[in-house]
């Protein structure tokens, strides 16, 4: 049981190890944009009525959005582009505008990992996992709802995202065992789904600066050290209004995960205890907001929780 367990811990490090600087900038890069991509700033937090025909709303944080009209938009996740991972939305308001003190938002999304998959195989995918004769296509579906209310003037919000993978062809991959971020974004790819509870406040502090704290519990799939499902993050964030039509979002974002460790405590008489202890980790982000042809007033009302996948 000892050896078992053993082997099972050496094949988690072999995972966790990125060898050569290349990849190490890779997943530098990949941990950066993850930890905060999930989750918008302070009055971006899914506080605003659908965007109108024609107006854009670019962030490489937060997700992108493009305003079809009749409370319909495009959204997209730029780091999911970024990162090789395609994808698009379609965000609907279920509410009358004229319920501004309130919003309840839909989004159905779809993406393609199938070249992330592919670029990162020997990385943060094993060496021949994902390969076959077939190239290894998934598609991965999510939904998502958002509730959020004003609470003069701070914003408060709930959401719920489920998201799984739908594997067409090759090798389903196992779980990565890996870094919460990389962890959660490719949950779906190889822990068959991820879900998620968010809640959220927006604080205007000042005309010029937001607020954001926000709190999540996703579950996803089991791997092969039968770890805990259960993956929480805690964030606070501040953005910066730089002029009516630019905004710059720094966050940190704190993990609560199992990632398998054991730790040994000597009880005395030759014993000793073996238990699992859960890991933490701390991941700052930088973000951009780009929205042209807005007014200030509408700039500051942005969009909502961006997820890779």
């Amino acid at each position: 049981m000892i050896e078992g367990r053993r082997i099972v811990q050496q094949q988690f490090q072999q995972r966790t190890c990125i060898r050569g600087w290349k990849p190490g900038v890779i997943a530098g890069f990949w941990l950066g944009w993850l930890s905060g991509s999930s989750g918008a700033m302070a009055k971006d937090v899914a506080f605003v009525q659908t965007m109108p025909r024609g107006k854009t709303h670019w962030s490489l944080q937060d997700r992108s959005r493009i305003g079809l009209g009749s409370r319909l938009e495009v959204t997209t996740a730029l780091s999911g582009w970024l990162f090789a991972s395609p994808n698009l939305g379609i965000r609907a308001g279920l509410l009358p505008p004229e319920q501004a003190s309130r919003q309840l938002h839909a989004e159905i999304r779809l993406a393609l990992p199938t070249p992330t998959i592919l670029l990162t195989q020997g990385y943060l995918f094993p060496s021949g996992e994902g390969r076959s004769k077939k190239v290894p296509w998934v598609l991965v579906p999510g939904f998502s709802l958002t509730w959020a209310i004003d609470l003069r003037h701070v914003q408060w919000t709930i959401r719920s995202d489920l998201a799984y993978g739908v594997w067409l062809s090759g090798t389903v991959p196992s779980a990565l065992e890996t870094y919460a971020p990389i962890e959660l974004a490719l949950a779906p790819v190889s822990r068959s789904f991820r879900g998620d509870l968010e809640t959220g406040l927006g604080i205007p502090a000042l005309t010029w600066l937001d607020i954001l704290i926000q709190f999540r519990a996703s579950i996803v799939g089991m791997g092969a050290l039968q770890s805990s499902p259960w993956i929480y993050r805690s964030k606070l964030g501040v953005q910066f209004h730089v002029g009516d039509h630019w905004a710059l979002q720094l966050s940190a974002s704190w993990y609560n995960y199992d990632q398998g460790r054991i730790r040994h405590e000597n009880i005395g008489d030759g014993f000793v205890r073996n238990y699992r202890v859960r890991s933490h980790e701390v991941w700052p982000t930088i973000g951009v907001v780009w929205r042209p042809r807005a007014s200030k007033d509408r700039f500051r009302s942005g969009p909502q929780h961006q997820d890779a996948l």
